[in-house]
């Protein structure tokens, strides 16, 4: 899979399919891009930070999450998901390997490996409750059915740019039973896969294997809340 410039793919094929739609306004008698909108995932638009006075200090896109829905943006990005399930020896945990087309960046100089850890995850369907929307994308990309679902909270992914919300879900399933949901053709999801909680998944973390930052912060939630899960 190769990843190639917005303006280049545009440059040679002018009717290609984008989900994101260019934002346009006329400043100063021309028409200007401002920003980018995606029925799916919400607009990015480029903002001033100014002082008081109205001056502008810097500026920076803005990301403004969820879909539109009858005219209102819903306020939450999306739905991160900590699939789990006790055995008498503990708690396991599940997370994907998944291929992402875009390299990630690491100080150690292997930026060869597109394979990563990360817990589930997915965005709202137009008239889906975000907890309907977890248990889907759990079904989808993992292939277990929810036996519980319990809310964690949620963070915000960067505050300096998004105005989103991540809503994080622990689901308990059952691992003999499947679901029987498949995940869209366009994710690369290798397979699901269940290690020790918290042993196996800490190991992740220290040999820098799992670097996922919206898969750390859930995590982090599910811990403080484990006590409600046993």
């Amino acid at each position: 899979m190769k990843v190639r410039g917005y303006g280049e793919v545009l440059g040679e094929q002018p009717s290609a399919s984008t989900g994101w739609k260019p934002i346009a306004e006329i400043i100063g008698g021309k028409e200007t891009v401002t920003g980018f909108s995606s029925e799916k995932h919400g607009e990015i638009k480029m903002v001033f930070v100014c002082d008081n006075d109205g001056k502008p200090r810097w500026d920076q896109p803005r990301m403004q999450f969820g879909p539109a829905v009858d005219g209102k943006r819903a306020e939450s990005a999306g739905a991160i998901i900590v699939p789990y399930y006790t055995k008498t020896d503990g708690m396991y945990v599940g997370l994907l390997d998944e291929e992402r087309p875009l390299p990630m960046y690491r100080p150690n100089g292997d930026n060869s490996n597109h394979l990563y850890h990360a817990l589930p995850r997915g965005f709202m369907q137009p008239r889906e409750t975000m907890d309907v929307a977890a248990v889907r994308e759990l079904g989808e990309e993992t292939g277990k059915a929810a036996i519980s679902v319990y809310n964690l909270g949620g963070f915000n992914e960067d505050t300096a740019f998004y105005a989103g919300y991540n809503s994080c879900y622990a689901i308990k399933v059952d691992d003999l039973i499947e679901a029987r949901l498949r995940p869209d053709a366009n994710e690369k999801i290798l397979r699901c896969k269940f290690y020790s909680y918290p042993k196996e998944v800490n190991e992740l973390v220290a040999q820098r294997k799992l670097d996922c930052g919206e898969t750390l912060a859930a995590l982090r939630l599910f811990d403080a809340n484990i006590q409600y899960l046993l």
